[in-house]
């Protein structure tokens, strides 16, 4: 599994291990749909487009799970796969991730309710390249 979750005081966390970033940031979408329910019961039904810009890969990473929580807590639909996901160096210090994703519908009542995320926290937030691996870690507040 190229994601694991770890426990901390009142919290949950996630790291990820992935070959490429757009894989890590791929990987860190379904884990969040993961913690959140049953990813293999969900079926996609709505692309949406999500174009981030941040200041560094860490908040980037945050900036992006924060777009999902968004998405589940205001239309209770979640990340499940992806068309189409580029990442961009836009100057010395930006990046910017233009992404298609497809979503699925999260009903209450038919879904399983697993981890409820309320926010994606910077406490521990990291993402950085070892060995040519690219490791991410997150930590939520449940």
């Amino acid at each position: 599994m190229p994601w694991r979750e770890f426990g901390t005081t009142a919290d949950t966390g996630i790291e990820v291990e992935e070959s490429t970033l757009a894989e890590l940031f791929k990987t860190a979408a379904k884990a969040f749909t993961e913690l959140s329910t049953d990813i293999t019961k969900l079926k996609p039904s709505k692309l949406m487009r999500i174009v981030i810009e941040h200041v560094g890969l860490d908040y980037l990473l945050k900036d992006w799970l924060d777009e999902f929580l968004y998405a589940f807590e205001v239309y209770d639909i979640l990340p499940v796969n992806f068309k189409r996901m580029e990442l961009v160096k836009v100057d010395k210090d930006i990046m910017k991730i233009d992404a298609e994703v497809l979503f699925a519908e999260w009903v209450r009542g038919k879904h399983e309710s697993r981890t409820e995320i309320k926010a994606v926290t910077y406490h521990m937030l990291k993402v950085e390249l070892k060995n040519d691996m690219w490791h991410g870690r997150v930590i939520f507040d449940i």
